[in-house]
């Protein structure tokens, strides 16, 4: 990622101009795509020179929706409904300057636990049921076993 480190380091030195969107204090926006425009570009030149080393078919470019990566797939090309390859889109957007990283993140990392423990939850729910399911048919079982016994005395 040299040419993204050059472009991030080259942005913390500029001077960024100021303007406001709603009350919250956003850079120009002028500046703003500029900036975007170079880290795409710097992005989209690190993925190619990293591809470059690898045996992976791959396409790498700029449309209107980000940086957009075409992997080739075995089984897709030989699939006529689909394109040959799997489609990656990175799409880079510079936020507002009073977006809290850390809070974000934090607030991120704490739904993907409650998120976590949920399934995890769920999964011993259903170990549950099976368990209690199995204990059931096991007993009805026993049940038919037993009133045969008993019909047949």
């Amino acid at each position: 990622m040299e040419y993204l480190i050059k472009i991030l380091q080259k942005i913390t030195k500029e001077k960024i101009e100021l303007s406001n969107r709603a009350g919250a204090p956003i850079i120009k926006t002028v500046q703003r795509n500029r900036i975007k425009q170079e880290i795409e570009k710097a992005f989209e030149t690190d993925l190619q020179n990293i591809f470059s080393s690898t045996d992976l078919i791959h396409i790498i470019g700029k449309t209107n929706e980000g940086i957009i990566i075409g992997l080739e797939h075995d089984q897709l090309v030989n699939n006529e409904n689909t394109e040959s390859e799997i489609c990656i889109e990175l799409n880079i957007k510079i936020k507002n300057l009073d977006y809290d990283v850390e809070y974000k993140i934090n607030e991120y990392q704490k739904e993907q636990e409650i998120k976590l423990e949920e399934k995890r939850r769920k999964e011993e729910m259903k170990k549950m049921k099976k368990i209690r399911d199995e204990k059931r048919r096991t007993e009805k079982k026993a049940l038919k076993e037993l009133r045969k016994i008993k019909s047949e005395k």
